[in-house]
């Protein structure tokens, strides 16, 4: 097996393998993409290819290693490498834009057949690890004022693989230029050409072939000096008519100093430090100035993060830790003066619970229910949470009790899987937690929550807009307490948002959230879902199920869980009649193109924002130490006019989220799409409106007596807010605190009272 993107292989018990060519796996060999160019250096993976293992050995490349040709639309290419399941070959020059043919014949006689789609531009980066991501196969170029030349590399190994070696800018007087290796872009004029910096754009000074060496490209590129101390920085190709490259990164050090530093800094009152802490960085040199510096945490492993600065003197800096800050140095900067001092950080998990309307959850019990003790944080007004002192682990199993935030209809509890939490800094989810009320209501047994009140009966059937669902006659069902007697909820999420990301390649505009989770059905129900996103009629779809059973592999991740068919009509999408077997979150899907979104995220004054989470279509990542992103995998539901915004939620080191959405972009299949406008934050007021979390309608039979809580909070936690009801439903309707952040509406209209309100 190979894990490069496109490769899959079969091993059929019982069969024998013969000579096998995978059609339209032929990739670059840089970035294992799908399209490539005339004179671009190629990967073919199948079986059966060569007798032999062979490289050639001469620059001039031949035609014919072990026996073994390549035809490309009948024309022989050159060969660096044959294998039984693998050969890297050379794109003839000239060959046209489109579709190509390529016809393999091993030294055995045996003959395979592809197709590669071949674009007169496809600018593909080699990478240090010869996996299409991760550190660049590059160099740094440091040209000294006395004209000195010096190549640096951007990559050292650690023992088992490539990482990025940190470099500083130098002295002022330094020019620093990047010399960046790749396949497939030199038969792009260099005007058409781009390279992305942190989501920032440049002009390259050259781009060409490197001489002596068949198919290598190179481009050169000027790096500006306001990358100073970045850290980790993404980096990508672009030229004009073609998708993006792939996506390499390098990294700019802590220790990065420009010209002579007037700051200097004598240590920080504190070395133990948690996320959300106020700490005091001692020295001289401050202006006393509240937006005079940056502070920024650079992490031994890169990670740039933004410090929030809560006062300033000449000799002392107080400020706050921020979100996913890890062990290494805290950097004060300002102008062309920064000094920085080594500083330690507690192991922690952060992230923020908020509806999937994207307003703030407060009072969620949060705990930390894998390892040695049980950890519990709840999470504040704005939604952020902290469990402190964590212990590293592959993984962490979060618990998210969404029904400690008294709202009627309740939120749901779920467990969220957490990777490789590390020790000596935050761990921080790279997703909102976003969770949402149930809208219908039916006790189990009952036909409808109408007849709540009514003989319970063996079929149950439960509807929100056109999702249905429905349990059998002499179905059970078994709650998570133990009885059969809870409220199963069914809820269509808006807008599609999750608490983890979706499967890759799949989405779906319509997602059903069957609550309390872990509710058991006996025998499964079935699901009926509105065909929104068009998908063939007759056709048959994935099922996918949102995984809550206790020590799975796969808890708190969507997992496929069997089939669904589209209607002959087209207009619905129907699970068997026994699929659904318990609570939880499902969706229907069919394997999508996938596209890129890069951009870049900054505050109102035009500061980059580093390590802001942005998302579109089940998809998240953090933006890089110079607020850039290049967000990957991003399912295309059509050909064209497929429009998507990318939502950007950035955790203040106070706990405050900042959300904004970026400009519309339209999705191509296997490109990259460009945000051309910084999404800006907005502005950070000292006053926060206040929140009410409650359902959108409420509904009760005339005559009835009923009470919906709901939660009304603001983020200021210092001010206290009034409540006031009005309208009409008054003269029925009582409004009562229940506890902080809680309140009640007690309704008694009459018996003739119908209507809307």
């Amino acid at each position: 097996t190979d894990h490069r993107p496109g490769f899959r292989a079969a091993l059929w018990p019982g069969l024998g393998v013969t000579a096998e060519y995978f059609p339209g796996h032929d990739v670059s060999a840089a970035s294992y993409a799908a399209v490539v160019a005339p004179d671009s250096i190629v990967a073919a993976f199948g079986i059966g290819l060569a007798i032999e293992v062979r490289a050639a050995t001469a620059i001039l490349l031949p035609t014919m290693l072990a026996g073994t040709t390549v035809r490309v639309n009948g024309e022989a290419a050159p060969l660096f490498f044959v294998a039984p399941g693998q050969i890297n070959y050379l794109i003839p020059s000239g060959t046209p834009s489109g579709t190509a043919t390529v016809t393999v014949t091993a030294g055995d006689g045996k003959v395979s057949t592809g197709t590669v789609q071949i674009a007169q531009a496809a600018p593909a980066l080699f990478a240090a690890n010869s996996t299409g991501s991760g550190p660049l196969a590059a160099q740094l170029l440091r040209v000294k004022a006395n004209g000195q030349l010096i190549y640096e590399p951007l990559a050292q190994n650690d023992g088992t693989k490539f990482i990025t070696k940190p470099f500083d800018l130098g002295a002022d007087s330094d020019q620093l230029f990047l010399v960046l290796y790749l396949t497939g872009v030199r038969q792009a004029a260099t005007s058409n050409v781009r390279v992305s910096i942190g989501g920032v754009e440049y002009a390259p000074l050259f781009v060409g072939p490197v001489g002596g060496l068949v198919g290598l490209d190179q481009i050169n590129v000027a790096l500006p000096r306001s990358f100073s101390g970045r850290g980790k920085i993404q980096l990508l190709v672009k030229a004009a008519g073609a998708a993006g490259s792939n996506s390499g990164e390098f990294e700019i050090g802590s220790g990065s100093i420009i010209g002579n530093a007037p700051i200097l800094i004598t240590g920080v009152n504190t070395n133990n430090l948690l996320v959300g802490d106020e700490f005091v960085i001692r020295g001289t040199g401050f202006t006393a100035n509240l937006h005079g510096e940056d502070v920024q945490f650079v992490a031994d492993d890169g990670v740039t993060t933004s410090a929030e600065v809560l006062s300033v003197s000449g000799t002392e800096l107080h400020a706050r830790v921020p979100f996913g800050a890890g062990t290494g140095s805290v950097r004060v900067s300002r102008s062309q003066s920064e000094a920085s001092t080594p500083v330690s950080v507690r192991n922690s998990i952060s992230g923020f619970v908020e509806t999937t309307a994207r307003l703030p959850l407060a009072n969620v019990t949060v705990r930390l229910t894998s390892g040695p003790t049980l950890i519990t944080a709840k999470s504040n007004a704005d939604g952020s949470f902290v469990l402190s002192d964590v212990p590293p682990s592959q993984s962490a199993l979060i618990e998210f009790d969404g029904g400690t935030a008294q709202a009627s209809p309740p939120y749901p509890k779920l467990i969220l899987k957490l990777p490789g939490v590390k020790a000596g800094r935050d761990n921080q989810f790279k997703q909102p937690i976003a969770i949402q009320q149930g809208t219908t209501q039916a006790p189990a047994g009952a036909a409808s929550a109408l007849d709540a009140a009514s003989t319970p009966r063996d079929e149950l059937s439960i509807q929100d807009g056109n999702l249905i669902f429905d349990l059998p006659n002499g179905a059970t069902v078994q709650c998570p307490d133990g009885t059969n007697n809870c409220a199963l909820s069914l809820a269509q999420l808006t807008s599609s948002r999750t608490p983890e990301n979706l499967p890759r390649t799949h989405f779906s505009s319509v997602i059903a959230q069957l609550t309390p989770f872990g509710a058991k059905f006996t025998p499964g129900g079935k699901l009926t879902f509105p065909n929104t996103d068009n998908l063939p009629a007759s056709t048959q779809a994935t099922l996918f199920k949102f995984d809550q059973t206790t020590n799975s592999a796969t808890l708190g991740t969507f997992i496929a869980a069997g089939t669904a068919t589209v209607s002959a009509d087209g207009q619905r999408v129907e699970t068997g009649v026994n699929a659904i077997t318990e609570g939880s979150y499902y969706f229907v899907s069919i394997e999508r193109p996938l596209a890129a979104i890069n951009g870049r995220v900054v505050e109102s004054d035009g500061r980059p924002v580093p390590r802001a989470i942005v998302r579109a279509r089940g998809q998240s990542t953090f933006t890089d130490g110079f607020g850039g992103f290049v967000l990957r995998d991003v399912p295309v539901l059509k050909v064209s006019g497929d429009k998507v915004k990318v939502e950007v939620s950035y955790q203040r080191p106070n706990g405050f989220v900042s959300r904004k959405d970026s400009t519309e972009v339209e999705l191509q299949a296997n490109a990259l799409i460009t945000v051309n406008l910084d999404i800006v934050l907005d502005q950070v007021t000292t006053n926060a409106p206040p929140v009410i979390l409650a359902p959108q309608s409420l509904t009760l039979i005339a005559g009835d007596t009923r009470d919906f809580d709901f939660i009304a909070i603001d983020p200021d936690s210092s001010q206290a807010i009034q409540l006031t009801a009005s309208g009409t439903a008054t003269s029925f309707t009582t409004l009562n605190s229940q506890g902080p952040g809680v309140y009640r509406l007690h309704l008694t209209p009459a018996a003739n009272a119908a209507g809307s309100y």
